[in-house]
This record gives C-alpha cells, sequence and structure tokens, in this order.
C-alpha cells in the first residue's frame, strides 16, 4: 500500500507539473501573440471613417482601445536627418492606447522608439524640425515583426477634428 501511495503520489505531481509547465507556455505565447500587435484589426476606407464612431468601438466588450487614422499631406523635416522626411499622420485622440504608447499622448506628438533614439528627442527637448520644435508627448514600441512598415518611421499627432479619416484600428483581446 506505502508503495501504491508514493507511485500515485509520483503519478499525480508530473500531471500538476505538466499542467503547469503547459499553462506557463500558453500564457507567454498568449503575450508574444498580443505584443506582436497580431489582436490589432485595421479597418481601411479611405476618407471614410467616423474618428468618434470608430473610437466608440472602444466601449464594445472585448476590445480595449479604439482609434482612428489618416495620413497628414505634411512631413516633418527634422534638423538632424533633413534627407530623411518623417511623415506626418493625423490620429483620434485614443490611437496612442492602440499601439501602446507610454506617457501623456494628449500633451504632444506620439513618436515611434525609433524616431525618438535616431533624434535623441525626449519630452523635454522634443524634435527640433526646420518648422520649430515638436513637443513629444508619448512614444510607442513600433519593432519590425512584420507590421506595416509606415508607423515606425513617423510622428502621429493627436487631434479632435470630426473629419472622415482613413483607418480604423482595433485592439482586441
Amino acid at each position: 500500500a506505502g508503495v501504491f501511495v508514493i507511485v500515485f503520489s509520483l503519478l499525480i505531481g508530473c500531471g500538476v507539473v505538466v499542467e503547469a509547465l503547459n499553462t506557463r507556455q500558453l500564457v507567454v505565447d498568449a503575450q508574444q501573440f498580443r505584443s506582436s500587435g497580431a489582436a490589432t484589426i485595421v479597418l481601411v476606407a479611405a476618407g471614410a471613417v467616423d474618428p468618434v464612431a470608430c473610437e466608440s468601438l472602444g466601449a464594445v466588450e472585448g476590445v480595449e482601445s479604439a482609434g482612428a487614422l489618416r495620413e497628414s499631406t505634411t512631413t516633418a523635416i527634422a534638423t538632424l536627418l533633413p534627407a530623411s522626411p518623417i511623415p506626418l499622420y493625423e490620429v483620434s485622440p485614443h490611437f496612442a492606447s492602440v499601439v501602446g504608447a507610454r506617457g501623456h499622448p494628449d500633451s504632444g506628438a506620439v513618436v515611434p522608439d525609433a524616431v525618438v533614439e535616431s533624434l535623441g528627442a525626449d519630452g523635454a527637448s522634443g524634435i527640433a524640425t526646420l518648422a520649430g520644435q515638436l513637443h513629444v508627448g508619448s512614444v510607442y514600441p513600433y519593432p519590425t515583426d512584420g507590421r506595416r512598415a509606415g508607423l515606425a518611421w513617423s510622428v502621429l499627432l493627436p487631434t479632435t477634428s470630426p473629419d472622415p479619416f482613413d483607418e480604423c484600428w482595433i485592439s482586441v483581446w
């Protein structure tokens, strides 16, 4: 009976350990899936996205955040890299949360890590452009892991303009 109890306990213990390791791996996989941007849905409808309706999707159960985006007709030309203009995008106020921005997106431009690193920008100094200083309110990660390349080298400018946008980004989890 003692040997049976020991063998049975070992079998149960191994089952518990295997299940715990499996659960841990599922959590790690889910975090990688989410951090890669794979949980973000992009609706493209050039000139037809209502920014208020898009952002209201953030109130739907299962949606973490939603925001609208449109490309600006102008670019920013940094004084440090004048040969590499930086595309400007206008975004609705909650778009910064869709891309995981850190900081205060309501206090200035939302800029990817690559621009901050290349130009040495921060919230205090901002980005020196030919048109003047561009204040950086928040920074977001945008790795080159298969995501759309355009936002890796850009500046997002939050706006409350009711004019139509081109895309609605929805982060679902």
